[in-house]
């Protein structure tokens, strides 16, 4: 019903349709239609939300990295996120081409598979082929070990990630948790920010993309 509210760009029942769907089953699916779903009707905060859910159980995912980077280019703020080493990069579309059931998957099959080719290593008396097998055995435990460590890794970042994304038209980050501390800068709604500590009732530490620090209301802010 909300798939075919969204294609009738009936904007606002298909939002209505995808928040009821998600009260019952959550999934990056789900949350890329509701963050179409907003977007289509100008809503590009929400949008933003619902994108960033999405990525999180669906990091590799295409489609959600690529509206999402549509939608920030319609807010304010244009923060150029820190630098990372190239191998850093590398390393995290390597682990995020996949999700964490796909790779638990594709770790028990290797290690299944790896199983076998040493059993022919042992018990198949031919040179080529038990060099073949041996050397393929240990080539699918490397992707076995890998496999597990990138579906930890992805399920941890989807568990205890804390991050928020601006809901205010405009929020002054602060040096420390009170009203007259000195400012750090202003920004807008529709920013992603890392959330560092959120222990305070009314207060909350955050990181912008760009590096600095600072805190804002707690109020001012969705965590994702």
């Amino acid at each position: 019903m909300a798939l075919a509210a969204l294609s009738d760009r009936d904007y606002q029942s298909a939002i209505n349709g995808y928040n009821t769907v998600l009260k019952e089953c959550v999934s990056a699916d789900v949350y890329y239609n509701l963050g179409n779903a907003y977007f289509r009707s100008d809503d590009i905060t929400n949008a933003i939300i619902s994108y960033e859910r999405a990525k999180l159980l669906a990091p590799g995912n295409k489609d959600i990295e690529h509206n999402l980077r549509v939608a920030r280019l319609k807010t304010v703020d244009k923060l150029m996120p820190a630098d990372r080493m190239f191998f850093v990069e590398w390393y995290q579309a390597l682990r995020n081409m996949n999700t964490p059931d796909g790779w638990a998957n594709m770790a028990f099959v290797s290690l299944v598979v790896a199983l076998l080719l040493f059993l022919v290593y042992l018990f198949v008396d031919h040179a080529v082929v038990q060099r073949l097998s041996f050397y393929m055995a240990i080539v699918l435990i490397v992707v076995f070990i890998f496999g597990n460590l990138f579906a930890w890794q992805l399920k941890d970042y989807a568990e205890n990630t804390m991050a928020g994304v601006i809901t205010t038209n405009e929020v002054t980050v602060k040096k420390t948790p009170t009203a007259q501390s000195a400012d750090v800068c202003v920004i807008h709604e529709g920013t992603h920010v890392d959330i560092t500590d959120s222990a305070l009732k009314d207060w909350t530490a955050v990181t912008l993309p760009d590096g600095r620090e600072g805190w804002i209301p707690a109020k001012s802010l969705e965590k994702i």
